[in-house]
């Protein structure tokens, strides 16, 4: 008796402790029923094979909505209705299949020509699908404009993927937007083949290629796709499939640490005439000298992720914000080495009559959790400086990066 009761509490416990994942809803359908499309059959297999994928490299729990052949758009639009997400779930939707323009729309219309049934790509689909706010949303329609008969021609394979579950994770994990395409633009075509659909296999290609880059990002993979371009031969001559694509994603930053900005301070005396020299932990300056600031920020921040706050503090609780600051021609986010005031001119020290302790503090945040500089009086102050003698600040969170203390009389 003891023991199923212990068997049922440990079991309790651990289904309490248990974080789940993650959801990718993936939606793929494809027109197949219809003899006409002759890539749509081989383009879902391409579109089941990527979300494969995803789900072998990502901790993703994925969660299919599947569609047989006599698909009906009315199934469609309700499951779509009745989509239940999570704030950081994602959304694959795609479709293949015939597409028609209604009224010269920028999105067209996704039709089953055997059934007279159309569905409205823009608002029964994307705008249905972005109200349900996931994490990541991806609306995809290998459809053209119009039902003419291709002579279908040429061959576009998709290229093999890569085995880095990184890249995976920034682009599918980390990641935050949306990206809504189709295959075409405005009175053009979608071509494809016994392979697939062109659009289908280049959307794919164009990931696998990016992941294989250092820091894979949606924004790369978006304008590759904007300057994506094929030709298809139709019985009227040769024409141009220049997809169409619209994308709204957030900014893919590291985790901000000490690592993203390196600091360096230099010195020299009043007279300008001297060389500038490193300034140092428990450097004495006199009263007249001047120095700089120079942030070397890294590779990472050129992404716009690194938001600095450079602090200075003195004994006599004073404190002055050194950057960002409305009199320097440069602000916040820093993407390349900067030297603050300027590669021109420095900070001056001024008169004293009696020895200043002067503390320097930088800070490195995201965009969302910036911070400037506080005043020292409060108990905590930028950057995570917390002190209860407030001439002597000090760092004390990982925002607060570095921080010098030196003198002057």
């Amino acid at each position: 008796m003891y023991r199923s009761i212990f068997l049922v509490v440990v079991s309790l416990l651990f289904e309490s402790m248990t974080v789940s994942a993650a959801t990718l809803h993936s939606i793929l359908i494809a027109d197949t029923s219809n003899p006409e499309i002759n890539y749509a059959q081989a383009s879902l297999k391409q579109m089941k094979a990527f979300v494969d994928e995803i789900a072998n490299n990502t901790d993703l729990t994925i969660k299919s909505y599947p569609f047989d052949s006599s698909i009906d758009f009315d199934d469609i639009k309700a499951t779509l209705q009745d989509l239940s997400v999570d704030k950081d779930d994602a959304i694959l939707f795609y479709y293949a299949g015939y597409g028609l323009n209604m009224n010269t729309l920028l999105w067209p219309h996704l039709v089953l020509k055997e059934k007279d049934q159309h569905l409205d790509f823009e608002k029964e689909v994307a705008s249905v699908l972005t109200q349900k706010q996931p994490r990541l949303l991806i609306v995809l329609g290998d459809v053209g404009n119009d039902f003419e008969d291709l002579a279908k021609k040429g061959l576009l394979l998709v290229e093999k993927g890569t085995t880095d579950r990184n890249g995976y994770q920034k682009l599918f994990v980390e990641s935050k937007g949306s990206l809504i395409a189709t295959a075409a633009n405005l009175e053009q075509l979608a071509g494809g083949d016994a392979q697939g659909g062109y659009f289908t296999a280049g959307f794919v290609n164009t990931i696998h290629k990016e992941l294989k880059e250092s820091n894979p990002s949606w924004k790369q993979i978006t304008e590759k796709m904007e300057q994506s371009e094929f030709k298809v031969e139709t019985a009227s001559g040769e024409r141009l499939q220049v997809p169409i694509v619209e994308a709204n994603f957030s900014q893919q930053c590291p985790d901000i640490t000490g690592d993203l900005v390196n600091v360096s301070y230099s010195y020299r005396g009043k007279d300008d005439t001297g060389i500038f020299s490193t300034l140092g932990e428990g450097t004495m300056l006199s009263s007249g000298d001047k120095f700089r600031v120079t942030l070397s920020p890294s590779e990472a921040c050129q992404e716009g992720c690194c938001w600095v706050s450079v602090c200075q503090y003195d004994s006599d609780k004073n404190m002055y914000s050194i950057f960002p600051n409305s009199e320097l021609s440069i602000n916040n986010p820093i993407k390349e080495e900067i030297t603050l005031p300027s590669d021109s001119s420095s900070y001056y020290l001024g008169d004293t009559s009696k020895e200043i302790k002067e503390y320097i503090l930088v800070s490195v945040y995201s965009e969302a959790d910036f911070k400037e500089c506080s005043e020292p009086k409060l108990s905590k102050v930028a950057g995570g400086i917390s002190s209860d003698d407030a001439a002597a600040p000090k760092c004390t969170n990982k925002n607060c990066i570095n921080q010098l203390t030196f003198s002057h009389q």
